[in-house]
């Protein structure tokens, strides 16, 4: 075999291993994209879920009033002539019993 041909068949080896290398570090950076892709995508769903759930619930309930109709109007207990109150029950927003009254 003379210097030439043994070169070319040490770079055909090298290239057959090189290539199979190369494509195996591929196959890995292609599985750690997905994954990435896939985190980033269950994050943003979660994202989404939690503040569905936030906005979906009710605000803490006054305990000083009660609803006198069915169009949620609230005055408060023991005070007949007392205003309706716009709170909507919403002891955040109460306007009779603000709430630093009800301790915070």
């Amino acid at each position: 075999m003379t210097r030439e041909e043994f070169m070319k068949h040490a770079e055909g080896e090298i290239n057959c291993v090189l290539t199979a290398r190369r494509n195996r570090m591929m196959n890995l950076v292609e599985q750690a994209w997905a994954e990435g892709k896939r985190n980033a995508e269950i994050e943003a769903v979660t994202a989404l879920i939690k503040g569905a759930f936030e906005q979906s619930k009710e605000p803490a309930r006054c305990k000083y009033l009660h609803i006198i109709s069915h169009d949620n109007e609230y005055r408060c207990w023991g005070q007949k002539d007392a205003p309706l109150c716009g709170c909507g029950g919403d002891t955040a927003k109460c306007e009779i019993f603000p709430p630093e009254m009800e301790g915070g």
